[in-house]
């Protein structure tokens, strides 16, 4: 498949939500982002996500080995990308919202019914330095100043739904 046709594809309906997904022994769990990078790292196709440190999606990915992104291209799913996005999996469990499936090659299912999908060993995360940023930012969008860990996830397999 074509890296870069995808990855526009990808970066115009990722701000309409998508499904981060990740396996950490028998724990699984999905949360809905709307913000992310897919580009080129180290000579490689990368996707990385970004996640606050009190989601228990951030405490599962601090275990795993990998994550999939899954990406719905039109409005079916909404009402699951709603519910991922503001139940946490501490207290809901996820699979009876989405159907799990299976993906191709990492141990972290993908999400039935979504239209793109990404496979990704993780090699890197770190923690946003606040100090860094624009006031502006700052304010907007951490205002308790709970920054992000950035996962850095190698794109092992990308293909789309069927």
């Amino acid at each position: 498949m074509d890296f870069t046709m995808n990855m526009e594809k990808t970066m115009g309906r990722l701000k309409n939500g998508a499904f981060l997904s990740v396996r950490s022994g028998t724990k699984v769990n999905t949360m809905t982002i709307g913000w992310g990078y897919i580009g080129i790292m180290w000579n490689k196709p990368y996707f990385m996500v970004l996640v606050r440190p009190q989601r228990y999606t951030n405490e599962l990915l601090g275990e795993a080995e990998d994550f999939t992104v899954s990406i719905p291209f039109g409005n079916d799913l909404n009402k699951e990308l709603g519910i991922c996005g503001t139940k946490s999996g501490r207290d809901i469990d996820k699979s009876e919202t989405v159907e799990f499936i299976p993906s191709k090659v990492t141990k972290s299912p993908v999400i039935k019914g979504c239209d793109m999908y990404y496979e990704c060993k993780i090699k890197f995360k770190q923690l946003m330095n606040g100090d860094e940023f624009p006031e502006d930012v700052k304010s907007a969008s951490y205002p308790l100043k709970d920054y992000h860990y950035m996962y850095f996830g190698e794109i092992v397999e990308c293909y789309e739904g069927e």
